[in-house]
């Protein structure tokens, strides 16, 4: 019995140590890129949150000026299978959502942290997109209670709406996204 190692062990025991090492550092890695990412998850959801709150704030506005119908300023009419908008708490067209054009704007941030599509003044481009997508639901039995998934037959109820708000980034190459989804009621 020998008490060495021959060449083909020695470099088999190196192959090993370092194909560990790399996978080890990759973990590491995509798990550093992680954690640094995770102040943008948590702002991009907020955002989401917030193109949420303003459409309800806007269907709500409707009722307290009574306009008689809850979806102005909303939908435009033509949102059956979806219309994109952009929104913000400063809407220079009154209160409305403006059309999302081409792959969006990026949101500014002033110095008091607001974010909005201002860009003059003292804001800073951030590397936030915000997309509210309006569009109806599929009822295949006529009444507002039946919300199936994955059809392509949708409408607009007369009491119901379906709302997406995605917000967008991008960070170290890599495309991210947070998503909510709620359905609004002509509650009144």
């Amino acid at each position: 019995m020998s008490k060495g190692f021959t060449l083909i062990e020695t470099i088999i025991a190196i192959f090993i140590l370092i194909v560990g090492t790399i996978v080890i550092y990759g973990v590491f890695f995509d798990m550093s890129k992680q954690a640094n990412n995770y102040p943008y998850k948590l702002t991009a959801f907020y955002l989401a949150q917030e193109g949420m709150e303003i459409a309800k704030n806007i269907r709500d506005d409707n009722w307290v000026k009574n306009t008689g119908n809850w979806l102005e300023r909303i939908d435009n009419g033509n949102c059956l299978t979806g219309c994109d908008f952009e929104v913000d708490y400063n809407v220079e067209s009154g209160g409305q959502l403006i059309p999302y054009i081409n792959e969006g704007r990026f949101l500014n941030i002033d110095s008091n942290n607001i974010y909005s599509y201002n860009n003059s003044g003292n804001y800073s481009q951030t590397i936030f997109k915000r997309k509210i997508t309006i569009s109806g639901f599929h009822d295949p039995s006529g009444s507002d209670d039946v919300f199936p998934v994955g059809s392509d037959d949708y409408f607009i109820g007369d009491d119901i709406i379906r709302v997406i708000a995605s917000v967008t980034w991008e960070y170290k190459g890599s495309q991210f996204s947070a998503q909510i989804e709620e359905f609004l009621y002509n509650w009144y």
